[in-house]
């Protein structure tokens, strides 16, 4: 492909459930490490950045293939900080410092060490075929995660259900609506963050992944769990 593709790891030094999280080991190897060879191995993306305010992981990611051209500003490593700032911090540094401006981002977190290459080859193709805004990956949300099945708990300690209404429509009809869960994969045009204030844009597609591949570490037990994958194998 003939496009500048920026493949983009966003590694915060701060966690608060798990301490540097990013560069945790899964099964004796730093986390965002998978993310980096996944990233290197995709077909699509031809420069390779780790975007952190950590010197920790900044070491993990020049030795696991990511440049680092820069430490991202402590003002925008905060738990409050979103990825839009960050986002456009990183575009708008590599343009005044190279002229570089790529054609299109790929957005992968650290802690999504299960991601697969051609996952990330997937949604890059998808974004200039369609011609929308932005592509993500998606997994179909487990049966118990459906949000006609979610409850709520109001001020006086009762439980209902989230959407009861949808429920009982959806019980009728003998069938609800599929949903899915943000998987591990953002491709975007970067002008979206200035044009619309977001990463997706107007307009998004996705690439529908099974949900291992989707994992996403926030807490002790997605490692274990992430780990538990990783030693029994994942087909990538």
């Amino acid at each position: 492909m003939d496009k500048r593709i920026l493949g983009l790891v966003t590694a915060r030094g701060g966690s608060e459930r798990i301490p540097k999280k990013s560069i945790a080991l899964l099964a004796g190897h730093p986390m965002m490490a998978y993310v980096l060879d996944a990233m290197k191995r995709a077909r699509s993306v031809n420069r390779i950045i780790v975007d952190t305010d950590d010197e920790e992981m900044a070491a993990v990611g020049r030795e696991n293939g990511g440049e680092i051209p820069y430490l991202r500003p402590k003002e925008l490593a905060q738990d409050s900080t979103g990825h839009v700032p960050v986002l456009k911090h990183a575009l708008e540094f590599l343009k005044e410092k190279e002229g570089y401006w790529p054609d299109a981002v790929v957005l992968v977190q650290p802690t999504s060490p299960l991601v697969v290459p051609r996952h990330i080859d997937d949604t890059v193709a998808l974004l200039f075929e369609s011609g929308v805004d932005s592509v993500e990956t998606v997994f179909k949300a487990p049966t118990v995660f459906h949000p006609y099945n979610l409850r709520v708990i109001d001020e006086k300690g009762f439980t209902r259900f989230l959407m009861p209404e949808e429920r009982a429509q959806a019980a009728k009809a003998g069938k609800r609506p599929p949903v899915y869960v943000i998987g591990t994969v953002y491709a975007f045009r970067p002008d979206n963050l200035w044009k619309y204030g977001t990463i997706q844009g107007e307009k998004s597609k996705s690439v529908i992944i099974d949900r291992a591949s989707g994992i996403d570490v926030d807490e002790p037990l997605d490692l274990a769990i992430a780990e538990a994958i990783l030693v029994k194998g994942l087909d990538k």
